[in-house]
C-alpha cells in the first residue's frame, strides 16, 4: 500500500495537480467527502479531536471543536469504509481509521489538503501514523507556487487582504521545510511554475510515485495564471522581508517577487477591508513568525 500526502498553500495550484495524478488508475482519493475536490481535512480534525493545538486560519472552517471534528471524521470513515464502527478511544479511531482508509483505497491513496501545513499538530500525527505503520509506504508531495501569484489570487477569490494573508503563506512554507528535516527523501518539493512548464516535473513526480507516466498525465495544466498580477496595474501588493526571503529560499528570484508600486492600492485595500475577517490570531500569527 501506498499513501501520497500533497502538501500546499491556498491557491497554489493543488487541485489542478490532483487532477493531473489522478488520471492513472492506481490513485485513488476519499470518494465521499462533505469537501470540495475530495479533501477531507482527515488531520486537522484529527488534532482538534485529540485536543492538539490549532491555528487560525482564514477562509476556512479551521480551527473546530472537538465535537464537530468527531461528527465529521465519524463521517468520513462510515460513508467510505463498509461495516465501519467506532471506537471508544478517540487515538485508536484516528489511527485505525487511515490505515483502513489505506486498504479501502490501495494501491495508493492519494490526498490533498491546503490545512495540514498550517498544523504542525497534524503533520506530527502525520509523521507518527508514518512510522508506527512501516507497510504503507509512505510520500509526500510540497507544492510551491510564487507568494504574490498565490496572495494575488486570494485577493481575486475572497477579497482577501495580502498583507495579512502573506503571513499564513509564510506559516505553511516554514513548516513544510521543517516537516522535510524530518521525514527527508520522502518529501519532494516541486514548484508550480515549473510544474506548468513542461513535461519533466510531472514525469519525477511520476517516478517519485511510483507510477508510469503518459501523456494524459499532466496534459491539463497550463501557465495561463503564472504572473497573471503583472497584468493588473492596480495591484500594489509589497511583501513583507520575511516572505521575500522564503520564496528565495524555494527557488524564486527577487525579481519574481517584486511588485511595482500602484497609487491606487492603498484605496482598494481599504474598500475591501470590510470584506474581509481579520481573525484574532492574526497579531500573535505574525509575532511568532518573526521571533522564529
Amino acid at each position: 500500500m501506498k499513501c501520497v500526502l500533497l502538501f500546499s498553500d491556498k491557491s497554489s495550484g493543488s487541485s489542478a495537480l490532483q487532477r493531473a495524478l489522478v488520471k492513472h488508475p492506481d490513485l485513488n482519493t476519499v470518494e465521499k467527502t462533505r469537501h470540495f475536490y475530495s479533501e477531507t481535512l482527515y488531520w486537522n480534525k484529527a488534532a482538534a479531536l485529540l485536543g492538539m493545538e490549532q491555528a487560525e486560519m482564514r477562509y476556512s472552517e479551521l480551527p473546530m471543536s472537538q465535537d464537530k471534528a468527531r461528527t465529521d471524521l465519524y463521517a468520513v470513515l462510515r460513508d467510505n469504509l463498509p461495516d465501519w464502527k467506532p471506537s471508544s478511544d478517540d487515538s485508536h479511531t484516528v489511527i485505525a481509521g487511515w490505515r483502513l482508509l489505506c486498504e479501502h483505497y490501495a494501491p495508493i491513496i492519494f490526498a490533498n489538503s491546503p490545512h495540514h501545513l498550517h498544523y504542525t499538530s497534524a503533520l506530527e500525527l502525520i509523521r507518527q501514523f508514518d512510522n508506527s505503520n512501516p507497510e504503507i509506504d509512505f510520500r509526500y508531495i510540497g507544492l510551491v507556487r510564487n507568494p504574490i501569484d498565490t496572495l494575488y489570487s486570494m485577493w481575486q477569490r475572497w477579497s482577501a487582504i495580502p498583507e495579512k494573508s502573506q503571513y499564513e503563506w509564510l506559516r505553511a512554507h516554514r513548516n513544510m521545510l521543517e516537516f522535510q528535516q524530518e521525514v527527508g527523501e520522502q518529501l519532494l518539493i516541486i514548484r508550480y511554475e515549473d510544474l506548468t512548464a513542461g513535461p519533466e516535473v510531472i514525469q519525477q513526480l511520476c517516478n517519485f510515485i511510483g507510477i508510469e507516466w503518459n501523456k494524459e498525465i499532466g496534459s491539463s495544466l497550463h501557465r495561463k495564471s503564472v504572473q497573471k498580477w503583472r497584468n493588473d496595474r492596480n495591484f500594489g501588493f509589497q511583501p513583507s522581508k520575511e516572505v521575500v526571503e522564503m520564496a528565495v529560499k524555494l527557488g524564486y528570484k527577487i525579481e519574481e517577487v517584486t511588485v511595482p508600486k500602484s497609487p491606487i492600492w492603498p484605496v482598494l485595500r481599504l474598500v475591501n477591508q470590510a470584506n474581509y475577517h481579520d481573525s484574532s490570531g492574526f497579531n500573535s500569527l505574525k509575532k511568532s513568525l518573526r521571533g522564529r
